[in-house]
C-alpha cells in the first residue's frame, strides 16, 4: 500500500510535466483512502472551485491541488481534501466548516509524525 507523504513536497513540486491539456502538473504516487487509490495532481488548473485551492472527486478518485501554494498551503490543502473523501465515502455530511477545523487541528500536529525520521525512532 502507499504511504501518503512519503516525499518531502520540495521534491513533489519540481517534478512538473504537461498534461494532455498543456498545463504544469506534477504527479504523485496514488495514496490509498480508506481502502480506495486516489490519484493526485498538483498542477496550475483544477476544476471549478470556491477558493481555488484545491478539489476532492470521490467519484474519479482524484484530488487536485493549486501548485502556486505555499508548500505549507499544499499540505494544509491536501489534508483538507483527504478529509473531504472521508467524509464523502463515510456519508460524514460534515461541513465545509467542520473540515476546516479538523484540518487546522491535525495540521498543527501532523507535519512532525509524517516525516519518516520520526516514525522510525519509535518503531
Amino acid at each position: 500500500m502507499a504511504r501518503p507523504f512519503s516525499r518531502p513536497f520540495s521534491s513533489i513540486l519540481t517534478r512538473l510535466e504537461k498534461n494532455a491539456d498543456n498545463y504544469f502538473v506534477s504527479k504523485i504516487p496514488p495514496i490509498f483512502i480508506l481502502g480506495y487509490s486516489f490519484t493526485i495532481e498538483v498542477g496550475d488548473r483544477i476544476p471549478l472551485t470556491a477558493d481555488g485551492m484545491g478539489k476532492c472527486d470521490t467519484y474519479v478518485q482524484k484530488i487536485w491541488i493549486n501548485k502556486n501554494l505555499h508548500p505549507q498551503q499544499i499540505r494544509s490543502t491536501l489534508l483538507h481534501e483527504i478529509l473531504e473523501a472521508i467524509s464523502g465515502n463515510l456519508n460524514l455530511d460534515l461541513t465545509e466548516a467542520q473540515i476546516r477545523g479538523i484540518e487546522v487541528g491535525l495540521n498543527s500536529v501532523t507535519p512532525a509524525i509524517l516525516e519518516k525520521s520520526w516514525e522510525e525512532k519509535i518503531l
